[in-house]
């Protein structure tokens, strides 16, 4: 069981972390898009077809989204340890504050602190 200071360095970090992965997504994303605008403007050219073959492969591209971004979400919040050890539900955003001002989880109730401090690290020891 960790402390809520290692909780709140945990869930900074991830937040840093997190940030430059979503900015990265972000311009991809829109970049995609604003190159997908400029294109459909030579669409009108285009055959009915190819039309529909395009719109069908913008619409799976941007439904695609959705997974991969749940997918991001639960391997960074088991790679920094925020996820419930009870109910494995992530503890991230509103969880998170709820988390930090209880000391339980917001989902389940399940005790999520020690009151002890941490245990020491090795390198805590050789120091």
């Amino acid at each position: 069981m960790m402390t809520k200071d290692e909780f709140i360095q945990r869930y900074q970090a991830q937040q840093k972390h997190g940030n430059g992965w979503g900015i990265l997504w972000l311009v991809l994303f829109f970049g995609f898009l604003a190159c997908g605008a400029v294109f459909s403007e030579h669409l009108e050219a285009q055959s009915r077809r190819f039309q529909l073959i395009f719109g069908i492969v913008t619409l799976t591209i941007i439904i695609s989204q959705l997974p991969l971004l749940y997918w991001l979400l639960r391997r960074e919040t088991k790679k920094f340890g925020l996820r419930c050890p009870s109910c494995d539900k992530p503890l991230v955003g509103v969880s998170a504050q709820v988390a930090i001002a209880a000391g339980h989880c917001g989902h389940c109730g399940t005790k999520l602190f020690s009151d002890g401090p941490a245990a020491p690290t090795p390198n805590d020891r050789n120091a």
